[in-house]
C-alpha cells in the first residue's frame, strides 16, 4: 500500500524508457528476483526461466505529442500475474511479446518511411533469447535485421550510436 502510494505520487519513482526496468519488473512479478544483488540479475533469471510454448501478448502502440512511438505494457503486466500459468511459460510469453512489439514498431515506422534494415542495440540485446526471437521475427516480417559484431550492444557502444545519430541529423 505504501509502495503504491509513493509510486502514484511520483516519489522515488522516476520515469524511465529503459526496457531493462521492464525485465526487472517481470522477474519480480514472476517471483524470480525481488531484490537484485547485481545489475542484470532479474533479467538473467527471467531469461533462464523462459521455456515452453506461449502466446505473445499484443502491446498497443500510440504516438506521443513528439511523434515517439510508445508501447503500452499494461496487457503484458496483467498476463505476467496469472499464477495458473507456470513461471517458465510466462517468462517465455514476456520474451515473445517484446520481440513481437519490436516487429510492430518496425512495421509502423516502415509504413511511413520505408527501409530494409533494422539494427538491434542496447543492453537488453545481451539477452540471447530476446535477440534470437527479435532477429527471427524481424526476418519473417521481411526486414534485414542485424546485431552488433564489433561494437558491444550495451553501454560500451553507446557513444558510437550517439555519433551515428548526430551525423545523420547533421547531414
Amino acid at each position: 500500500m505504501l509502495l503504491q502510494s509513493a509510486w502514484q505520487q511520483g516519489l522515488n519513482a522516476p520515469l524511465t524508457s529503459a526496457v531493462g526496468r521492464l525485465f526487472d519488473a517481470a522477474s519480480s512479478l514472476l517471483g524470480l528476483c525481488d531484490v537484485a544483488s547485481f545489475e542484470g540479475q532479474g533479467p538473467m533469471l527471467l531469461e533462464a526461466t523462459a521455456h515452453g510454448e506461449a502466446q505473445a501478448v499484443e502491446l498497443p502502440l500510440h504516438e506521443n505529442e513528439s511523434g515517439l512511438l510508445i508501447a503500452d505494457w499494461t496487457p503484458l503486466l496483467h498476463a505476467l500475474r496469472h499464477d495458473e500459468m507456470p513461471a517458465a511459460q510466462r517468462a517465455m510469453q514476456f520474451h515473445l511479446s517484446l520481440a513481437q512489439c519490436i516487429v510492430a514498431i518496425a512495421q509502423h515506422i516502415h509504413a511511413r518511411t520505408p527501409f530494409d534494415a533494422v539494427g538491434l542495440t542496447g543492453g537488453v540485446f545481451q539477452n540471447k533469447l530476446l535477440a534470437e526471437l527479435a532477429l527471427q521475427q524481424l526476418s519473417a516480417a521481411g526486414f534485414d535485421a542485424h546485431m552488433p559484431q564489433q561494437i558491444p550492444c550495451n553501454d560500451g557502444g553507446l557513444a558510437l550510436g550517439q555519433l551515428t545519430e548526430a551525423s545523420y541529423r547533421n547531414g
